[in-house]
């Protein structure tokens, strides 16, 4: 036990519920070690929780869907206000801040207070911006993904081919040695 003042052990032993009347100063001592077996000390549950903590400039995902709104057969995504009705075109529906349905013949797709959202960044001029997050049944997150990647399918065969846009106009210049063209998916040699 660290050297404590006769106040600062007789305090403790207060505080501990060991206190007697009458206990000298190492019937105290003894009382107050006993007292403290098994106890943790404040001062390592505080080192304790700063380790654990999230320093400020750490990783963090502002824009990721909450786990309680998350429903199987869904593909997730974020939008600015400037995007939500070309989004609502291509069958996405906003997710509610509460987790229930969008009702497409309510007022909620002009009420957007009741919609999910996230401010993070800034429009080009300067105004916070707010991105809402809105779902898509998979059925259409896969047949759009399929439409794309039969336009890059295309574009890496036009690449190949020589004609980047997909005409034979002589324009196009291939060094004698040829070119190689790296694509996402493969490297093409021509």
């Amino acid at each position: 036990m660290t050297e404590q003042s006769w106040t600062d052990l007789q305090k403790e032993a207060s505080d501990l519920n060991v206190m007697k009347r009458g206990a000298t100063r190492k019937e105290t001592e003894a009382a107050v070690a006993e007292a403290r077996k098994g106890r943790t000390d404040p001062r390592t549950e505080q080192v304790k929780a700063r380790r654990e903590r999230v320093p400020l400039g750490g990783l963090s995902f502002t824009l990721q869907v909450p786990d309680h709104l998350k429903q199987p057969g869904f593909h997730y995504r974020f939008f600015v206000e400037k995007n939500i009705q070309r989004a609502m075109n291509a069958g996405f529906l906003p997710v509610m801040r509460d987790g229930s349905e969008y009702d497409r013949g309510s007022d909620a797709e002009r009420n957007t207070d009741q919609w999910f959202v996230v401010s993070k960044g800034y429009t080009e001029d300067n105004k916070p911006s707010s991105n809402y997050l809105m779902k898509q049944p998979l059925q259409f997150f896969e047949e759009d993904e399929a439409y794309r990647n039969g336009i890059v399918d295309e574009s890496d065969q036009a690449l190949r081919g020589g004609r980047p846009t997909g005409e034979e106009d002589g324009s196009t210049y291939i060094p004698d040695g040829g070119s190689a063209l790296q694509s996402n998916r493969e490297v093409i040699q021509r």
